[in-house]
């Protein structure tokens, strides 16, 4: 299944919320979803996600939007991906999050402190986070145990353009 996650920043810092429901629930993450109909493009998606998920809080326009990495998350000893997941930036964005049904708590966190909030985090958005706030562009895979809570596997590829992210 393909999905969004956005990470808007300002300056120093990085908003992240804490998901409330699905995989991942009661960790700190990043803002998105799938696709729906009416999406141009997963950088609409994106955008729609980042808005909905801050409780119609943070505006983005689709081109303000930076595509970083492509990842698939495989479980156990599944050959085929759970979830594809396209990560964003969002440099550039008006408003303010407010607490949803889907992400509680969305807070500022700054970026140099980003590693004392990594145990409340997926496992695999460590070496994702890093890679992303470092401006590497990316694509891999990353596998989690049958319980969904350790990283048996983590592949990353660095590409040159991000035509090579989107495709």
């Amino acid at each position: 299944m393909l999905a969004t996650v956005t990470y808007p920043i300002s300056k120093d810092s990085i908003l992240l919320g804490r998901k409330m429901n699905k995989v991942g629930a009661g960790m700190l993450n990043g803002f998105g979803g799938k696709p729906e109909e009416g999406d141009s493009s997963l950088f609409h998606t994106a955008s729609r996600e980042l808005y909905e998920e801050t409780g119609y809080g943070i505006v983005v326009h689709p081109l303000d939007l930076n595509v970083y990495a492509r990842i698939k998350f495989y479980f156990h000893n599944s050959e085929n991906p759970e979830w594809e997941v396209v990560f964003f930036l969002a440099p550039k964005f008006t408003g303010e999050a407010k607490s949803t049904a889907e992400m509680s708590d969305p807070s500022w966190c700054k970026i140099s402190e980003l590693e004392t909030l990594y145990d409340e985090m997926l496992p695999a958005d460590k070496e994702i986070l890093t890679r992303i706030m470092r401006g590497e562009k990316f694509v891999g895979h990353v596998r989690f145990s049958a319980d969904k809570k350790t990283c048996t596997e983590l592949q990353f590829d660095i590409v040159n353009d991000e035509s090579q992210i989107l495709s």
